[in-house]
């Protein structure tokens, strides 16, 4: 399929083949008729892409911020590395389309295959052939509405959204500031709903269409406070509603200046946002920014699995505002083909950008691009690397290429002389593609089972976590040898499953583990090989809070850090101990009556068979000045210190041998090395064992936190 790419390095726009995006069972795919271009969102991302590291910088001083502030903890070079690595990631441009239904996930209710919808949300609703996009932005596009006005459903909703932050009332008087598509549909709908409107815009071109509308003209900015003391008999306007992007504060200076006395300001364009105290204070201003379309948006829980707001407690949600619009269009209240000024194929999409970047030189509104009738082609895209496949190499495939795979695994894969590298599918068409194409794979696909069987002698699964267990199952099954990133599971039935059709099959099934292969664990456990005393293994973890809406603490999904990152330190409990988990107590710092799933602060204490006890505190409060990860192994006399694994300590009573990594090693290389070893000894290189007790030790550690109490784990 074609889709419009962004690099946000050189600001430069190109259409591409890709893979059709990956569905799941919340989601709807389409096959997309008309989308709409945003102008003044979609022309800013172009204009800061062009601009050098230092124009990006002044442009956004908030992501400065975080760099420097990651520079300072991880080191200038490895944070200037990742900043690169970020800019030169393509993205989708596109946020508002309409198109026919293809296909429905199992979880969706009230939409069938052939349905006429519309649909919204920037990484879903993209410019592209087919999109896959939650079902809770999706919708039915109601009678004698047409594919040239549908797809501005979502941009109307961003208007909607911001006078319903206004509040206006039959007979007020409000002020449009800016002109733009947004400012135009604002006017419309204002002026729906019984308001008087003054609309204001440097392009006199833009103030003669609001004029045709019924607005009334403010031509100039000499005659803005003559004009606005006419019209509203001296006393202010009731509101105004910024529509403009500024990198000054001027729209909302003129603005408050304006107003009456308790009236109200929203802004819902990029604007500076630096407030002259006194005009507000004086007349006691409302002033509000506007949050896209409405409620429920950059809510994962309502966008993507149609979890709605009480229709009684949220009355106009992000999709009840879209309906709304829908409405206002087929009743004629909104005339959107009059906003219409542009229209493209998909083919020539790169000279619709080319118009926005030069606005001055023909001003645009209403951009179109359209899609031919788009027959999928199921095809491998083959042959992009001229590298010949080495004899008694290693082949591996990639279910999943995210951040993790492609700043470790991949490139640590790439570097040894005995792989090479097949097939790569990702939820992303537009990653699949880049990572094929950046790493050197012989092809890429949005076809799971092509990747689980075609030649490869390995499949790495790297995807999010719900899909680890299915897909190491299937790949198993298929004859395929596996590595699996952590967690293997997140729920205890997929786990056994799981390790059952590994201990059936000749193939071997490997997790991401890498700490226990790292040098300084290596050395820890020759350190303290010379005897059995148990052990106490204490492991703090300085973490990294992760905010409520991150994919990891959906329990469906990422199974919360719990499965899928105290995992790690259960796992190297068990190798510094060589003990299995008996029993575990655990306990966390409840934060608002959240399930034991999503806890980030707590702290576990296991027992294992052989009488070692292993302690994990884990914290999300990322204090800068401690150490990520310190871990303390006692053993009789000895006592061994390993901070963030890049140095340690080895004390023998009054003996202390200290050594210092050149960088830090968590043993990605040494554990990608061993699996590859593993398969030509036929050895397993993690024993099952291990792997069933890391598991339940996990799902034990949420349940001991449910229950307030000690809770036994079954023998392996």
């Amino acid at each position: 399929m074609k889709q419009i790419l962004h690099n946000r390095n050189k600001g430069r726009v190109e259409v591409r083949d890709l893979p059709e995006p990956l569905m799941d069972e919340y989601s709807v795919k389409i096959r997309t008729l008309t989308s709409a271009i945003s102008p003044g969102t979609e022309r800013s991302k172009i204009l800061l892409g062009r601009k050098g590291i230092l124009g990006k910088a002044i442009e956004r001083p908030d992501l400065v911020k975080m760099v420097i502030k990651k520079a300072v903890k991880d080191g200038i070079y490895t944070t200037f590395g990742k900043v690169r690595k970020k800019l030169d990631e393509k993205e989708p441009l596109g946020y508002s389309l309409c198109g026919i239904v293809l296909e429905i996930g199992k979880n969706v209710k009230n939409l069938s295959v052939g349905d006429f919808v519309t649909a919204g949300g920037a990484g879903h609703a993209n410019h592209a052939e087919v999109v896959v996009v939650p079902a809770q932005l999706v919708i039915r596009v109601p009678k004698n509405i047409s594919i040239e006005e549908a797809p501005f459903t979502t941009i109307g909703a961003i208007s909607l959204q911001g006078i319903r932050q206004a509040n206006p009332k039959i007979g007020e008087i409000f002020l449009v500031f800016g002109l733009g598509l947004v400012g135009q549909i604002t006017t419309q709908i204002l002026l729906a709903n019984g308001c008087k409107v003054l609309v204001y815009d440097i392009q006199k071109d833009l103030v003669n269409l609001a004029k045709k509308f019924g607005a009334i003209p403010i031509k100039n900015k000499k005659e803005f406070f003559e004009k606005i003391d006419q019209i509203s008999n001296g006393m202010g306007i009731d509101g105004s509603i910024i529509t403009a992007g500024s990198k000054n504060s001027e729209p909302i200076d003129m603005s408050a200046q304006a107003t009456r006395e308790k009236g109200r300001i929203i802004a819902l364009g990029n604007i500076n946002l630096k407030l002259d105290r006194k005009l507000f204070y004086d007349k006691e201003i409302d002033f509000k920014v506007s949050r896209s379309y409405g409620p429920g948006r950059y809510d994962p829980d309502y966008e993507n699995k149609g979890h709605d707001y009480p229709y009684g407690y949220v009355r106009f949600t992000e999709r009840r505002n879209m309906e709304t619009f829908l409405h206002l269009v087929q009743t004629k209240k909104v005339l959107l083909e009059k906003l219409i000024t542009h229209k493209y194929r998909i083919e020539e999409a790169t000279n619709a950008y080319k118009l926005l970047s030069n606005k001055k030189k023909e001003p645009c509104l209403g951009v179109l691009i359209y899609y031919p009738k788009y027959i999928k082609e199921k095809k491998i895209y083959k042959n992009l690397t001229k590298n010949k496949t080495r004899k008694g190499s290693f082949e591996i495939s990639f279910l999943g290429a995210g951040n993790y795979a492609t700043s470790k695994l991949i490139p640590i894969l790439k570097g040894l002389e005995n792989i090479n590298l097949g097939g790569v599918c990702n939820r992303s068409g537009i990653r699949s593609r880049e990572v094929a194409k950046k790493f050197g794979f012989n092809y890429y696909t949005d076809d799971i089972e092509k990747i689980i069987k075609d030649s490869s002698d390995i499949v790495f699964i790297a995807t999010r976590h719900n899909l680890h267990s299915k897909l190491a199952i299937k790949s198993l099954r298929a004859k395929k040898n596996v590595f699996v990133e952590k967690p293997l599971s997140i729920s205890s039935k997929e786990l056994l499953d799981l390790i059952q059709i590994a201990r059936k099959s000749n193939k071997h099934l490997m997790i991401g583990y890498n700490r226990r292969f790292s040098p300084l664990i290596k050395k820890v456990q020759e350190f303290l090989s010379d005897n059995s005393t148990p052990s106490i293994v204490n492991i703090r973890i300085n973490a990294e809070k992760l905010e409520r809406n991150h994919w990891v603490l959906d329990p469906s999904i990422g199974g919360g850090r719990i499965i899928g990152e105290i995992c790690h330190f259960v796992d190297l409990i068990i190798k510094l101990t060589s003990g299995k988990p008996r029993k575990i107590y655990a306990q966390s710092i409840k934060e608002n009556n959240l399930s034991p799933v999503l806890s980030q602060n707590l702290c576990v204490s296991i027992k294992l068979h052989n009488g070692s006890i292993g302690n994990i505190t884990y914290t999300s409060n990322q204090i800068d000045a401690v150490n990520k990860e310190r871990i303390e192994i006692l053993k009789g006399e000895k006592c061994c210190i390993i901070d963030d694994f890049v140095s340690a300590q080895l004390i023998n009573n009054n003996n202390i041998e200290n050594i210092k990594l050149n960088s830090q090693d968590k043993g990605q290389q040494a554990m990608l090395s061993a699996f590859l070893q593993s398969l030509q000894t036929q050895s397993q290189l993690i024993p099952l064992e291990d792997m069933y007790y890391v598991s339940t030790a996990t799902f034990a550690i949420i349940e001991s936190i449910a229950k307030e109490k000690e809770i036994e784990i079954k023998k392996f």
